[in-house]
């Protein structure tokens, strides 16, 4: 962009592929998540309770339009689950985590708010693995989580904002939306009122969240500008090996 005779970099995105980071606090609510409802047995209430947990990994992101990207990578995402027992006479609390690896794909649509700011929004899938199942147990339960199945699809959305700077990186802050299509983990509680007789209540996980979204991505000039480089270098040693 020529402005007044300067060369103004645009930080634009085309032609760009770069490799970053992220960090996500878990959170959820009953508005998100299924998981939240409690089961019953009778007067026995199992109820849960999902404290935050969180997702790391990496990303790659490639840049096709100054507007459109597309992101994948992969992260290790811990659910955490706090379980309470009620009856009329007891109430008992205690608590679980999962793990699961997911590969993500989104589209990613850009506006720009700055020279150096912009926003985005994106919308994508992600294919969610369940290495194990899940169990725990106190003196007065025994819990057990099957995994449904080893890869569950999952739906992706994301809102945020990005600074892009010439080399320090591209900082990004935003919130995104993680929901698989399937039910995740069968669950299934004894609750050990009396040794002869345990009381079974089971239930599902269906595993949505909501995240905070910290992200770095490094760096990295556009690929058309790399290739013309290497042509470059190639072109002057076949020259010196001439002379």
């Amino acid at each position: 962009m020529l402005i007044l005779g300067s060369v103004i970099k645009t930080y634009a995105q085309e032609h760009i592929m770069t490799v970053g980071f992220q960090y996500k606090p878990v959170f959820t609510s009953s508005l998100v998540s299924g998981d939240l409802k409690p089961f019953y047995n009778g007067a026995t209430e199992l109820s849960f309770k999902q404290p935050s947990g969180h997702t790391f990994g990496m990303l790659i992101r490639r840049g096709y339009t100054k507007t459109i990207s597309i992101e994948t990578g992969i992260n290790t995402t811990k659910r955490n689950y706090r379980m309470t027992i009620t009856d009329s006479a007891f109430s008992g609390t205690s608590g679980f985590s999962t793990l699961s690896y997911e590969i993500p794909f989104s589209i990613l649509t850009f506006i720009r708010l700055g020279e150096h700011a912009f926003m985005n929004a994106s919308m994508g899938t992600s294919l969610d693995m369940y290495p194990s199942d899940v169990a725990s147990k106190d003196s007065y339960y025994n819990h057990i989580s099957y995994r449904m199945r080893l890869f569950t699809p999952g739906l992706l959305a994301n809102l945020g904002c990005e600074y892009r700077t010439e080399k320090s990186g591209y900082f990004y802050l935003g919130a995104s939306y993680h929901r698989p299509l399937q039910k995740i983990f069968e669950t299934h509680v004894n609750y050990l009122k009396t040794s002869q007789n345990p009381i079974a209540i089971d239930g599902y996980l269906t595993g949505a969240y909501i995240t905070a979204d910290l992200r770095y991505f490094f760096n990295s000039e556009p690929i058309k500008k790399k290739e013309r480089k290497v042509r470059e270098k190639r072109k002057k040693k076949l020259t010196s090996g001439d002379n």
